[in-house]
């Protein structure tokens, strides 16, 4: 049956996701002689997200025409199907809206606000928007002036094009989530779209978000009682072995390094009779995206923490919060959301049974799952990998998480359900693994579609392999058939086990019984290494602190207070500003040779460090004797702890000029902050000081010079992440 088919594309450089549109709406014009046509952008969003960092437009509109016109799809403009008039009225409506309404703004009826609320989440990398920052306010107004001119598009297309059907990348994105929406009000159905859960793949949504899964969990019904092959069981497996050991380069890794399970419980320094129980947070601003479909009842994931920390108390057991290795990145950063950690530190009064794993210290979330008795997560698919490995695991949120035998946490008392969570680990048996594997192939594999005409390369770039337009006949390519058919003939959207019904549960206990020993044995050979490795006494690091005044730092005092590592010596040392840099240098040498412990940091006290940073430097000195100390990155902190900068980390490698943390680090004695030493490295680093500076040298390029001339002479370990935070000079009252 011949059916009008509508493409929104407005991202033409989103070419990974509009080259499926591109070849089913192909495919459907050779085989029903379907009419296809593409809305596409031509500029008209102010303040566009992909236009971010003065990207040239242009570029986009010529990727979008590229695609269509090779496969000789029609374009309709948006600006085509606008005039001034409308945008007008748009504007006007958009400017006069009052800001505490904008996120829930009304455009002729239809809830714009609420529906460009995910790009700015996307926008900010963040869950929550300040509607104090005008910066935040002035792209929310943005978001729905533009939202009101799609609604004004659309009804015009509807006029001049009225589809059968629509096809609609993700559902979820700003301007996806309009279209999605007002497709949905007027009853035409929507195809929505997002890569799959298994490389080079794609999985498909009926008239809904990709973050809701009402769809997929209906159609679960039809599949809960069927047996897995043994073969499928296997592919299963090795899939999530896969996954934890880096093994397929096609999977989207958040990880570029794998853990020793035998060491964590050393680096975390938790000791060896006490229990683990795990809080795998997600991306913050993923959480914000689907907060439309998935709902929290708390108002950020930070006050989720919150809650759950201030009520933790468990019996000689430790709680370790694994922060989403996503919130930091070379491409990604969730820089609210940290900084917003980093102050959690100083509101909560410390408790050394908590350890916050931040998103680049080196810490998987595969060895928590095999040390921990209990896990409870927000959104990660971590949560399924977990019960996949028998450990009881809660989620705040529903999706589909709940087929898998996750369970779905109701109240907010924590410390009753990491209780009934590690009940659930420790009788976890073969129908808990049954339903974990049925519902993991089901949600991996049937339900994730791999195509011959198409796919991903390089994780992100699309890849068209098609040689002729005759390999999208029908035929060809089941998967392909399967869309189209869904399409044109209103078959099912999703595979039906008509040819499986009589399958035998021979097989796939026989597999489940021999995998709930295996899961059985590593977790407690996995504990048992564990604890064969556990420290008996931590190595003492002396810490010198620099300081302008006697009044005690926070940022110290904290820094102290929550470190993993116990064995510290503190020392004070007071700089007075009359003081020159040799009397400086000599009182600091004096106090070194003093010191009985093998590693030093002296720090100014306007830092703060990460818990981890003595712990991972006293470990990486005492396991390398190369070594003469640890070159930190840091994060740059305004007086209201808002994170301005960063420096020497992997995302801003080089001091430059103009930027933020020059004014910090050429301070007085700041740079030693930077540096944890072996005891008799820093000594004689110091004397190679005293003979090379003269009252004309600047102190900061000095040491630098020493620490890093052309050819090395001390070794220093690069962490290339921010462990330590400056903020500006603590002052005497």
């Amino acid at each position: 049956m011949k059916k009008n088919i509508l493409i929104f594309a407005p991202y033409g450089s989103w070419r990974v996701h509009h080259q499926v549109d591109a070849i089913i709406g192909k495919a459907l014009q050779l085989r029903e002689n379907c009419q296809v046509v593409a809305m596409v952008c031509d500029g008209i969003f102010m303040n566009c997200p992909i236009n971010k960092g003065n990207k040239s437009c242009q570029n986009c509109i010529n990727s979008s025409n590229k695609l269509f016109d090779y496969f000789n799809i029609s374009k309709i403009q948006l600006s085509s199907l606008l005039n001034k008039k409308m945008t007008d009225m748009c504007f006007k409506w958009a400017k006069e809206m009052p800001v505490n309404n904008l996120s829930n703004a009304i455009f002729e009826e239809m809830k714009i606000g609420k529906w460009v609320s995910a790009g700015m989440n996307s926008y900010f990398m963040s869950e929550t928007i300040d509607f104090n920052d005008i910066n935040a306010v002035n792209m929310y107004r943005s978001f729905i002036y533009n939202g009101a001119l799609l609604k004004c598009a659309y009804d015009r297309m509807l006029k001049v094009f009225y589809p059968d059907h629509v096809f609609c990348y993700g559902g979820f994105h700003a301007f996806y989530r309009v279209i999605l929406e007002l497709s949905i009000n007027k009853s035409i159905p929507v195809l929505s779209h997002e890569r799959g859960f298994l490389g080079n793949s794609f999985t498909f949504v009926n008239s809904e978000s990709m973050h809701s899964y009402k769809g997929r969990v209906a159609h679960w019904e039809h599949w809960k009682d069927i047996p897995l092959l043994k073969k499928e069981c296997l592919q299963l497996k090795e899939y999530i072995y896969n996954r934890e050991y880096l093994k397929d380069s096609s999977i989207d890794h958040d990880y570029t390094f794998t853990s020793e399970i035998e060491n964590i419980r050393n680096q975390l320094r938790i000791p060896a009779d006490a229990n683990i129980v795990t809080v795998f947070t997600t991306t913050d601003w993923e959480l914000g995206i689907s907060e439309i479909d998935l709902p929290t009842k708390f108002s950020s994931q930070i006050e989720w923490l919150k809650h759950i920390i201030t009520q933790f108390d468990l019996d000689n057991t430790y709680l370790v919060i694994r922060h989403h290795p996503a919130q930091y990145s070379l491409t990604n950063i969730g820089k609210i959301f940290l900084q917003n950690l980093i102050k959690l530190q100083f509101e909560l009064p410390p408790n050394l049974k908590i350890r916050n794993v931040m998103p680049y210290e080196k810490v998987t979330s595969y060895p928590l799952i095999w040390l921990s008795k209990a896990a409870i997560i927000m959104r990660s698919t971590i949560g399924v990998e977990g019960i996949l490995r028998g450990l009881g695991t809660a989620s705040e949120l529903k999706g589909y998480k709940s087929i898998t035998g996750i369970y779905d946490i109701e109240g907010d008392d924590y410390n009753s359900v990491f209780k009934k969570m590690i009940s659930n680990t420790q009788h976890f048996g073969i129908e808990n693994l049954r339903q974990a594997f049925r519902s993991s192939y089901y949600l991996f594999y049937r339900l994730s579609y791999q195509f011959k005409s198409f796919g991903i390369k390089d994780r992100y770039k699309a890849n068209i392999c098609l040689k002729s337009f005759d390999e999208l006949h029908e035929g060809v390519d089941p998967v392909l058939d399967r869309i189209c058919n869904h399409i044109l003939k209103n078959d099912p959207l999703y595979p039906l086990p008509i040819e499986h019904k009589n399958r035998s549960l021979e097989d796939e206990t026989d597999f489940l019984l021999k995998e709930l020993e295996f899961i059985k044995n590593k977790r407690n050979n996995t504990i048992k290494y564990s604890l064969e490795n556990s420290i008996v006494n931590e190595p003492q690091i002396s810490i010198i602190k620099i300081a302008t005044t006697e009044k005690k730092s926070p940022f110290f005092t904290t820094s102290i207070k929550i470190s993993r590592h116990r064995a510290i010596e503190v020392r004070d040392f007071i700089y007075h500003s009359e003081m020159n840099i040799e009397q400086v240098l000599s009182l600091l040498k004096k106090q070194i040779c003093e010191i009985q412990s093998h590693y030093v940091y002296c720090v100014r006290d306007n830092t703060f460090f990460d818990e981890s940073f003595l712990a991972f430097s006293v470990d990486c000195l005492s396991d390398n004797s190369n070594y003469d100390g640890i070159f930190s990155g840091a994060w740059i902190s305004d007086e209201k702890m808002n994170l301005i900068g960063e420096i020497f980390t992997e995302r801003n490698p080089e001091l430059k000029d103009k930027c933020p943390a020059l004014s910090y680090i050429i301070k007085p004695f700041q740079i030693f902050s930077f540096f944890v030493w072996k005891k008799e490295s820093l000594n004689q680093f110091i004397s190679q000081f005293q003979s090379d500076f003269s009252i004309d040298n600047k102190f900061t390029s000095t040491f630098f010079n020493i620490a890093f001339p052309p050819k090395p002479f001390y070794n220093f370990y690069k962490l290339q992440s921010p462990m330590i935070t400056l903020f500006p000079e603590v002052k005497a009252k």
